[in-house]
């Protein structure tokens, strides 16, 4: 339904950009974020202004798309949003959801679902037919309306096979036929008058203030009176004609004057019995639940097996702890469109391998050139706009420094050898099952170089100035862990400030694990 919403907004706004997007990433279309990332960054700039980022939306030239999946649906859309103003959205709708194969998209999934996420999407359609040519607009409108303050509305009804028995109101069978209808709930009292009285032939209200009776509250009553009677009249005339081959009519004796078994005449005198004599009662099997045995010693055992099976597992996220990376914590933004909420760096030492990680990451990926003064820059530019913290007095790493320090690291020969075939940011997952309990790693890679489908070398970059001994055990200890996930040989810890690599290779007897 998410998607059937974007779509009608697609077609009603060809501006509305972010529609189009939830649209292509749904399982509708199925493009991934990447994909989508692709097709944009292809697009040739806008002639007008060529500074601008391209845009992908349905004023996106076909020929511009080359991902076809895309391109496909991009041209049926444009194609029903030329006739959006000629058609009217109920037919357009159906359209759209023949040409883009909904149906048997819904059809594919699992089969419990299929059908009622069809019905659901027909009755968006025939929630769409009293809206005219050029209604489309105000159709998204009160649709969006709705879904965002969460108006309830019914749901699409699936068809009932064989011997079901459906409930529904009389107001939702219009239209609609069964084997055998029977009324129920007619006893039900008539609802009371409003205090407020509406005569729709000259569009008035009438009502009682105080002890003051209104001239005309009389008619006006006489007409609604009349009106309701009426409409009551139309719903028993739905009741009845609903079945098409038996109509079970209860009679009430003992049903109030003002309830709805007293609106018609039914006739129950002229209408025969329902025999009920040559139907053969089939017993109902009564389950009985048998005697709860548990006892302290039962539960007692039946807990050492659950302990027994449920082995604990040790999450290690070795990049969580580095000083000179920002946590990953979890983000929230309190509303949705604020930015979500991180820890902010503190202290300059915290600061630098921040910017000394960023520019290696740039580099790597080739978002930045690899030129000193081009590095100067990006520095300042990512000190403007990082969010430090208001209480932290210390002064700003030097901008010149951060530059000579990347410099430096790019030109030890080491790296200058692995230089073409590392990426960076490279995320780790493992699973590791070495004698005690399992342990799961969960991490990201500074830098790792691929030699065809195999890890080779995995890189840790450290921006620390001068470490001791034991700084660096603990630093091998977690690219060993590293080693194990990817299988590469080696690794090698690369010191940023005082210029030196320190390899580490994987332990004697370790074996590699998942990654």
């Amino acid at each position: 339904m998410q998607d059937f919403v974007a779509l009608a907004r697609v077609l009603a706004d060809v501006g509305d950009t972010l529609a189009v997007g939830a649209l292509m990433r749904g399982p509708l279309v199925g493009l991934t974020e990447e994909e989508l990332l692709d097709i944009t960054a292809a697009l040739p700039p806008s002639s007008d202004h060529a500074e601008a980022i391209p845009r992908f939306s349905l004023m996106t030239p076909v020929d511009h798309v080359g991902h076809p999946m895309a391109r496909h649906t991009l041209s049926i859309l444009q194609d029903l949003h030329r006739r959006a103003r000629a058609t009217t959205p109920a037919l357009l709708l159906a359209e759209a959801a023949e040409r883009l194969a909904v149906s048997t998209i819904l059809s594919a999934r699992e089969e419990h679902r299929s059908a009622r996420a069809g019905a659901n999407v027909e009755a968006v359609l025939e929630r769409a037919k009293p809206y005219s040519v050029k209604g489309l607009k105000r159709f998204v409108r009160d649709l969006s309306r709705d879904w965002r303050l969460g108006a309830a509305c019914n749901e699409g009804r699936v068809d009932a096979d064989g011997d079901a028995i459906e409930l529904i109101t009389i107001h939702s069978a219009k239209g609609l036929e069964w084997p055998v209808v029977i009324p129920i709930n007619t006893a039900t009292l008539l609802r009371s008058r409003e205090q407020f009285v509406h005569r729709a032939d000259d569009d008035t209200l009438h009502w009682v203030i105080g002890d003051v009776v209104p001239p005309k509250l009389l008619a006006a009553l006489e007409t609604d009176s009349e009106s309701l009677m009426r409409e009551r009249e139309r719903l028993w005339y739905v009741a009845c004609t609903r079945a098409r081959e038996l109509l079970i009519v209860p009679e009430l004796p003992q049903a109030e004057q003002k309830s709805w078994a007293r609106i018609l005449d039914l006739g129950h005198g002229a209408l025969p019995s329902l025999d009920l004599s040559h139907m053969t009662a089939t017993p109902v099997p009564i389950n009985i639940d048998p005697p709860n045995a548990q006892s302290a010693e039962l539960f007692a055992a039946e807990r050492a097996t659950i302990d027994a099976a449920a082995v604990p597992l040790t999450w290690v996220r070795p990049s969580d702890h580095d000083p000179d990376r920002i946590s990953a914590t979890e983000a929230i933004a309190l509303e949705a469109g604020d930015a979500p909420e991180v820890d902010v760096p503190v202290g300059a030492g915290r600061v630098r391998g921040l910017l000394l990680h960023k520019l290696m990451e740039e580099v790597l990926t080739g978002e930045l050139a690899e030129e000193a003064g081009q590095f100067v820059s990006r520095v300042r530019e990512l000190l403007a706009e990082l969010v430090l913290d208001p209480d932290d007095g210390g002064a700003l790493p030097d901008a010149g420094e951060i530059a000579a320090t990347t410099w430096r690291t790019l030109q030890l020969p080491e790296v200058a050898a692995l230089r073409t075939r590392l990426v960076p940011e490279w995320p780790i997952y493992g699973l590791f099952a070495d004698g005690g309990d399992p342990r799961a790693l969960a991490g990201r890679i500074d830098a790792i170089a691929y030699e065809g489908d195999r890890a080779e070398v995995v890189i840790d970059w450290k921006s620390d100035v001068d470490p001791d001994e034991t700084e660096m055990r603990l630093h091998a200890e977690q690219l060993e862990d590293y080693l194990r996930a990817t299988g590469a040989a080696r690794g090698a810890l690369v010191y940023m400030t005082p210029g030196f690599i320190r390899w580490v290779g994987v332990p004697p007897g370790a074996v590699p694990g998942e990654g």
